[in-house]
């Protein structure tokens, strides 16, 4: 991995989206070792970057699934 968390967190999201629940929780550990603050941070940084809310709140709902919490 490149230091760039785009990559487990699609995967955390994606997992999540297909009820594929461990893979996305380790998925969501290597997030979190990239961006330890992503629970507070990580709707400006998915925002940033998508502009449709609807797949914003899709991809949120697939990390909760896998147990992170947005704030």
């Amino acid at each position: 991995m490149t230091g760039n968390f785009w990559e487990p967190l699609a995967q955390a999201a994606t997992f999540g989206q297909l009820g594929r629940y461990e893979e996305g929780k380790r998925a969501v550990e290597n997030l979190l070792k990239l961006k330890p603050d992503f629970s507070s941070r990580g709707r400006v940084l998915i925002e940033y970057y998508i502009k449709f809310e609807e797949i914003v709140e899709r991809i949120i709902d697939g990390l909760s699934k896998v147990g992170l919490k947005i704030e």
